[in-house]
């Protein structure tokens, strides 16, 4: 296993945990359930560990796949781009969820001042994540980038034979070759 393995294990649980939290905290608020809202915290906790994880192993995720061939080093600025301010994100409301779930631990309800930038924050960093893991699957996914369709529907594959991805360079235009 390499990091670019490790980093596609680790970098998922972040972006559908974000998902899932994020509904627990909706659902805790309708049904007015303080144990569902912990667990909603709770969960925004482990998506803070889980994005930090997925940072730390990012970097050597891209060394290990920069050079390979159709892999645009332009798609890859862009997910870095992106993931950067959703962990930063994530990992705040993390730091306020782990607030929120001590108050939990000794009884105490929980805040306005407190539950309105956590629910600020959790519908931000949700965002932001499903934003960077976008950009991530751009990488090596091209069913998702915009030009599939329409190459798809000329009976080329997408781009053609050795054609970069969208938006990116191949090596050799990098390189000034031709």
């Amino acid at each position: 296993m390499n990091y670019a393995h490790l980093h596609l294990m680790v970098n998922h649980v972040p972006v559908i945990g974000m998902l899932f939290a994020l509904a627990l905290w909706i659902a805790s608020w309708s049904a007015g359930s303080r144990h569902l809202r912990n667990a909603a915290l709770v969960g925004f906790v482990f998506c803070a560990l889980a994005a930090g994880a997925a940072n730390l192993t990012g970097e050597e995720a891209e060394e290990a796949i920069e050079r390979l061939q159709g892999v645009s080093k332009n798609l890859i600025e862009g997910h870095e781009e992106a993931a950067e301010p959703a962990w930063i994100a994530t990992v705040i409301l993390g730091v306020f969820s782990l607030a929120g779930v001590a108050l939990y631990l000794r009884k105490e309800a929980l805040p306005r001042w407190l539950a309105g930038p956590i629910t600020l924050g959790a519908v931000v960093a949700c965002i932001l994540m499903l934003r960077a893991a976008n950009q991530g699957g751009l990488i090596r996914h091209p069913e998702i980038q915009g030009g599939l369709t329409s190459a798809m529907q000329g009976g080329e594959s997408a781009g053609g034979a050795g054609a970069p991805e969208a938006g990116g360079e191949t090596e050799a235009e990098e390189d000034g070759e031709d």
